[in-house]
């Protein structure tokens, strides 16, 4: 774990920040202390796990159900599967078909889902056994690397997701300056 010199989102010093509450992790039981930079008003976590950590988190077998790339009972599975779609819906209202990029892409249903669509799907997962099963499953290419250390081509993709993921990361500036680059400039009418 880490602790945080500066805050990922406006870098002010940390030493001033305001403990809100303390969590902990239910796979780990760490305890975290999350906290509120004085300076901007962000909330992240404080110490932190780094990328070589983070997938002590996020265990194949607890946290994304294994093999079977299930996790609950079977109401919960499909409220998941709904959400996901949720989230197509509102991807699809800006761009029909295209490239994806999804970082954090967890069990790859989203990009599978619109791999089904005709889209060019890509995903980042740090976890390699997760990363293996959606190539094997879903035949989508998955990176287990930052988004930094990817080296896409400038203006590589039409959408890029990022869900549940900007908390977790040291940088998350640096994140979205890469980002910026790797997708591509809408011209708006």
């Amino acid at each position: 774990m880490k602790k945080r010199d500066f805050c990922p989102l406006c870098e002010g010093q940390t030493d001033k920040n305001s403990l809100l509450f303390k969590a902990s992790d239910y796979i780990t039981k760490d305890i975290f202390n999350t906290v509120r930079c004085i300076d901007c008003g962000c909330i992240y976590i404080d110490p932190y796990p780094d990328s070589a950590e983070i997938c002590k988190y996020y265990p194949l077998d607890k946290y994304y159900g294994s093999e079977t790339g299930k996790r609950f009972n079977f109401i919960i599975e499909r409220l998941i599967y709904y959400f996901r779609f949720l989230r197509i819906k509102k991807i699809l209202k800006f761009k029909k078909q295209g490239t994806i990029l999804d970082i954090g892409c967890g069990r790859g249903i989203t990009l599978s889902i619109l791999k089904t669509m005709g889209w060019d799907c890509t995903g980042i997962e740090l976890s390699k056994g997760l990363a293996d099963y959606i190539k094997r499953n879903y035949a989508i290419d998955v990176m287990t690397c930052s988004v930094e250390e990817c080296n896409f081509p400038e203006e590589r993709f039409d959408v890029v997701n990022i869900y549940h993921v900007l908390e977790h990361m040291e940088h998350p500036l640096a994140t979205l300056k890469e980002v910026r680059r790797i997708i591509k400039k809408m011209a708006f009418l």
